[in-house]
């Protein structure tokens, strides 16, 4: 028997490298890839291995068996069997709240909705407008210049001494 518990990894012996040997906090991680068959290669055959040996990672993935299961059988359940005394407007309602909860939220409240969009809007480009500075007038700084008719050179045609 192996004196190391389940959750901890064991030590690698001389015939088995360390890759092959994982923690049941590693195998739980990838166990519901594992059980959609999303996890290929050879993680897929360390995680096989270790489940069968592992006692809680058997039951792990049990668990996510039977919640694999019932989103199988919801989804063979035909969704199209609603009440009858609800019209079809109600009745595709039922199904739009059902299957895009956020949608359903944003076309009831479409009002606020809308008002909000506009306040971002709003705000999105106050912002913007004020860090560009497009009302501030941009100046250069002037230097004064002193002129004396010292420095000032004479006109081409001009043959004053």
């Amino acid at each position: 028997m192996n004196p190391t518990p389940s959750n901890t990894p064991a030590q690698p012996d001389h015939h088995t490298p360390a890759v092959s040997r994982m923690a049941c906090d590693d195998i739980q991680e990838v166990l519901f890839d594992y059980m959609t068959r999303e996890l290929g290669g050879n993680r897929a055959d360390l995680v096989r291995e270790h489940l069968r040996k592992c006692d809680s990672c058997q039951a792990a993935a049990a668990d996510i068996q039977r919640t694999l299961d019932l989103l199988h059988r919801a989804r063979a359940t035909d969704i199209h069997m609603a009440p009858a005394h609800l019209s079809e407007h109600h009745h595709q309602r039922l199904i739009r709240a059902v299957l895009h909860p956020i949608l359903d939220w944003i076309n009831r409240h479409h009002i606020l909705v809308s008002i909000l969009a506009a306040l971002a809007l709003v705000a999105l480009v106050g912002i913007f407008l004020t860090t560009r500075n497009l009302w501030q007038h941009q100046t250069e700084e002037i230097v004064p210049v002193t002129v004396t008719p010292a420095s000032v050179d004479p006109a081409p045609g001009d043959n004053t001494p």
